[in-house]
């Protein structure tokens, strides 16, 4: 018999002897089958073996893995084909795949779904291997089953959620191909699934990022995992999508499992946020260049619903200006309003409210005080808006205007001393044009009372030669017509001659007549002593001094000498009007001398009363003509103008019995307000050229108010005559 190995628990050591106990060969076999059989029967798989020698190879074995995943027990399998554990939902392909494997003879791996006895169906993982005999020749076909139903609906499950996701899945291998992705790839990349594990997946990696991509891949390739890595992806019509990645490694298998994410519009908003920033950064740089060059402190303020208030923000301008720290005044809002004069805080506090009440631009300009002492103007201004939480937001600027208050207080003060040298010089003008006047008129009055005096003397001499001898001419001639008379009562026959010359001569109109005509010249020449005595009077060349003089008389004599003008008007006016003359009404109060310059008061009252004059010949005149022309055309015949022209003179002391009031009026066309106005003006005339200088009126103002402390005023309305009032102290 041919010894064979021992069993090892058919070794027994005892007393350093081994003892080997020999088994025959057919027990061995029988041995080793039912411990085959026993380890079969208790295997997790099902294991079932079919007979290749009967018709339509039944099963011979099955055990009792098998019994329990299909349901069935061994004496309900055994002699079946394993066609009663197919159904409707098994795979045909699969089905196929067994048949083809049979018939061959060969080895064969289906992962098909089976039923049960009940009715449930199992996933099966069957493995079919053929036995053969000696000759090669296929006995039998050993089948084992593996019930993965459990691990299929987990992959199914995983499956549905690798379909359903919305992220990009893919399981890449090592060698640089994408073994599995899911649909979200084909909706992101627009490529199929077949393109895309088709191609190495670097051959869609944009070129730019292909060297990153590549590094990264070798990290995986070592059983790093990736997180949040970033590259271009090629998208289907030619465009690049940027995708984050996240993915795990797995190296004994060479795989990567990764999910990607569509992450283009974030980085064009990325790249639309730092172009933006960048924008923002360029224009912020310009701002705070801009407002570094601005001349002045440009600033937010805030006031909250609360009451308090805050800068949000102040430009470094404050330096310069205020001496403060735009950080220190943000954090402490009192150093601004500290800045401001006690005596100037509470209307710069009054324009806040106003502004925040009603929502209009704040402005001011005041002083502030620096830390180091300085007293400067500031000039601020913001305008207003309201927020949504109630608060009010100014946008404001603050501008040191120092420069310009001095420059505006040195122009002021200029604009003063212009001001008053041009008030000199128009009194200095005024002056001189007065004293041009007065020596103008004053020239022309000395002439006029040297000439009316030198006429009076002259007219006075003849006329006092002639007054003289009237009265001893009048007694020779009464003594001569007494002879006459006496020679007729003696002798009453005279002789022819006599009789004949007494006839001639009218001896007794003679006699008649001749002491008339002597009383006639007596009268004409006392006439004309009283106009010498008068033009004396009016020139008063001996009286240069001040002195008490009867201001009645003076007005006397001015109308004396303007009589032929009151009383021997044009002959147009005396047939227009049926006026042939001007009346002038008195009404002469009790006035005490007045102490005056007698020629210059005079001179007043000439000018006065020659305008009222010149005024009534104008207004009678001309509506006398049109009324006369009026009337022609009507027919009718024109009665008598009424009223007559007249003056009217009233003098009085004032009621303080200080003044005398001389009022001189007339009843013609009256003066427009812008007339009286430059009434007393230089040169400022209404007349004709040629008929008036303008100086008149000027004169006399100056004479009354300069000469002699008093007043002279005009009250006028067109068409209602004008009067002047001159009021002279009557001491002075």
């Amino acid at each position: 018999m041919q010894l064979k190995q021992a069993n090892p628990e058919s070794v027994k050591y005892s007393n350093e002897a081994v003892v080997c106990r020999y088994i025959n060969e057919p027990e061995r076999i029988e041995d080793r089958l039912r411990l085959l059989e026993q380890a079969i029967d208790a295997c997790s798989v099902g294991v079932v073996i079919s007979d290749c020698s009967l018709p339509d190879r039944p099963i011979i074995y099955c055990n009792r893995a098998f019994e329990r995943i299909a349901g069935y027990s061994a004496q309900e399998v055994i002699g079946r084909n394993c066609r009663f554990l197919q159904g409707q939902e098994t795979d045909p392909a699969a089905l196929a795949q067994i048949r083809a494997c049979l018939s061959e003879g060969r080895n064969c791996q289906v992962i098909l779904k089976n039923y049960r006895k009940d009715g449930t169906t199992f996933w099966n993982e069957l493995t079919i291997s053929p036995v053969r005999n000696s000759e090669g020749q296929v006995t039998h076909f050993i089948g084992v089953q593996n019930d993965i139903t459990s691990r299929k609906q987990a992959q199914e499950e995983r499956d549905r959620f690798f379909t359903l996701s919305l992220d990009m899945l893919c399981v890449a291998g090592f060698d640089g191909y994408f073994k599995q992705v899911n649909p979200a790839w084909e909706k992101t990349l627009g490529f199929s699934q077949e393109e895309l594990l088709a191609k190495p997946f670097i051959e869609f990696v944009h070129p730019h990022d292909r060297e990153g991509t590549l590094l990264e891949l070798e990290k995986i390739s070592q059983g790093a995992d990736t997180i949040a890595f970033e590259n271009r992806y090629l998208c289907k019509d030619g465009s690049y999508k940027w995708l984050s990645w996240n993915g795990i490694s797995i190296p004994e298998q060479e795989l990567c499992y990764a999910n990607a994410r569509d992450i283009t519009d974030r980085k064009q908003l990325e790249a639309a946020r730092a172009s933006t920033e960048a924008a923002l950064r360029a224009s912020e740089a310009k701002f705070q260049k801009l407002v570094a060059n601005v001349p002045g402190v440009i600033y937010q303020f805030r006031l909250r619903p609360d009451g308090s208030f805050c800068f949000p923000y102040i430009s470094s301008g404050l330096r310069e200006i205020y001496e403060l720290e735009p950080q220190a005044v943000q954090d402490n809002v009192q150093l601004m309003f500290a800045s401001v004069p006690p005596e100037d805080r509470e209307h710069f506090n009054e324009l806040i409210g106003v502004s925040a009440q009603q929502l209009q631009p704040w402005r001011w300009e005041g002083r502030c005080m620096t830390p180091s002492g300085k007293i400067k103007w500031i000039q601020g201004a913001a305008r207003p808006e309201k927020l949504d939480n109630g608060e009010i937001l100014w946008d404001g600027l603050l501008m040191d205007i120092s420069d310009r208050k001095e420059a505006e207080e040195a122009l002021r003060r200029s604009e003063e001393q212009l001001r008053q040298k041009a008030s000199e010089l128009q009194a200095a003008l005024l002056e001189l044009q007065r004293t041009q006047t007065q020596l103008i008129q004053n020239e022309k009055m000395s002439s006029l009372g040297q000439m009316v005096a030198g006429v009076a003397h002259e007219i006075n001499n003849p006329v006092s030669f002639i007054y003289g001898n009237l009265i001893p001419a009048s007694d020779y001639l009464q003594d001569l017509l007494e002879l006459i008379e006496l020679y007729q009562k003696h002798y009453p026959e005279p002789v022819p001659a006599i009789q004949q010359l007494a006839a001639a001569i009218d001896l007794d109109f003679l006699t008649g007549d001749l002491p008339k005509m002597l009383g006639s010249m007596k009268v004409g020449a006392e006439r004309i002593r009283e106009i010498v005595l008068s033009l004396r009077n009016f020139s008063r060349l001996d009286e240069a001094e001040m002195k008490p003089v009867d201001l009645h008389e003076g007005l006397d004599n001015t109308l004396l000498i303007l009589q032929h003008r009151l009383h021997s008007q044009t002959v147009t006016w005396e047939k227009n009007s049926g006026h042939s003359g001007i009346e002038v009404i008195k009404e002469y109060g009790k006035l005490p001398l007045v102490e005056c310059y007698a020629g210059q008061i005079n001179q007043v009252f000439m000018n006065i009363i020659g305008n009222a004059i010149d005024s009534l010949e104008s207004r009678f005149a001309i509506d006398a003509l049109e009324e006369a022309e009026e009337q022609r055309d009507k027919g009718v015949q024109m009665s008598k103008f009424s009223p007559a022209p007249c003056i009217r003179i009233r003098t009085y002391v004032s009621s303080d019995t200080c003044r005398a009031v001389i009022r001189i009026s007339d009843n013609g066309p009256g003066i427009a307000e812008d007339v009286k106005m430059r009434l007393f003006d230089p040169f400022f005339t209404t007349k004709p050229v040629g008929k008036g200088t303008g100086l008149g009126l000027a004169i006399a103002y100056q004479i009354v108010v300069e000469k002699h402390g008093g007043f002279l005023k005009c009250i006028s309305t067109p068409g209602s005559g004008a009067e002047f009032c001159i009021e002279i102290p009557i001491c002075q």
